[in-house]
C-alpha cells in the first residue's frame, strides 16, 4: 500500500471523527429519531472500524511511518469510541436496546460491538450486560455477545472469564486463554450460546494471525 493511500486515509479518518463529533447527542426521542437507530448504527460502526483498521495497516504496510502516528491515531480512536459511547447511551435512553425484532439482526451487533470497545466507560459496560442478560433468553440478542462482552468486563476486574473469549498476547500474536473459570463449565457455557470449543477457537485464532506468531507456537 502506498504512502499516498496511507495519507489519505488518515485525512479520510479525520473526517470521519469530525463529522462523529458534529452530533454526540440524541434529542429525547420522537419516533422519527428512533427511526434513525440502525443507520446511526451503521456508521458509528463504520468510524469504529476504520480507525481500528488504519491502526493496525498504516504502521506495518508503511515502514516510514513515525512512530509518533501511533498515539495520534490513538487519540482518534480515544475521541471516536468515547463519542460513540455517548450517542449508544442516548439510543438506548431514549429508543431501548435495538431488539433484533425490530431493528435487525445487523443493528442488535452493531449495538453490541460498539459497547464492547467502550472500555473507557466500565459502568456503561456493565448496564448493557445486564441488558444483554435480560434479553438473551427472549432471542433479541445473540448468546455470543453477552459472552464476549461479560469476559471482557471479568478479565477488566481480574476475574476469572465465564465463556473462555479472552485471550492473553505478546506484541500481536495470542499466547492462550485469559484466566477461565472451570475448563468443563467455561465448555458447557460455550455451548450453551453457539461457541466452538475452547481447542478449537485457539486453533482458529491462530491460523488468523501473522506468520512469526506460528513460529513462536512452534518453539
Amino acid at each position: 500500500m502506498s504512502r499516498r493511500i496511507h495519507l489519505f486515509a488518515a485525512l479520510a479518518l479525520g473526517l470521519l471523527i469530525g463529522r462523529a463529533e458534529s452530533k454526540p447527542d440524541v434529542p429525547a426521542a420522537p419516533a422519527s429519531v428512533c427511526a434513525s437507530y440502525a443507520t446511526d448504527l451503521k456508521t458509528m460502526v463504520s468510524v469504529d472500524q476504520a480507525w481500528r483498521r488504519y491502526l493496525m495497516t498504516a504502521p506495518r504496510n508503511t515502514p516510514s511511518t513515525p512512530a509518533s502516528e501511533v498515539p495520534r491515531i490513538l487519540r482518534f480512536g480515544n475521541v471516536v469510541d468515547t463519542t460513540n459511547t455517548k450517542r449508544l447511551n442516548a439510543y438506548i435512553e431514549s429508543c431501548g436496546w435495538p431488539r433484533r425484532s425490530r431493528y435487525g439482526a445487523e443493528a442488535s451487533h452493531h449495538a453490541w460491538l460498539l459497547a464492547q470497545h467502550a472500555d473507557h466507560d466500565r459502568p456503561f459496560q456493565k448496564r448493557v450486560l445486564g441488558i444483554l442478560e435480560d434479553l438473551v433468553s427472549q432471542g433479541e440478542v445473540t448468546g455470543s455477545n453477552l459472552a464476549y462482552l461479560s469476559d471482557r468486563l471479568s478479565v477488566a476486574e481480574g476475574r476469572p472469564q465465564l465463556y473462555g473469549t479472552q485471550f492473553t498476547a505478546s506484541g500481536r500474536c495470542v499466547t492462550g486463554f485469559a484466566l477461565l473459570d472451570d475448563r468443563e463449565r467455561v465448555e458447557a457455557r460455550r455451548k450453551a450460546v453457539g461457541l466452538p470449543t475452547l481447542d478449537e477457537y485457539l486453533s482458529r485464532m491462530r491460523t488468523s494471525l501473522p506468520a512469526e506468531c506460528s513460529a513462536r507456537t512452534a518453539e
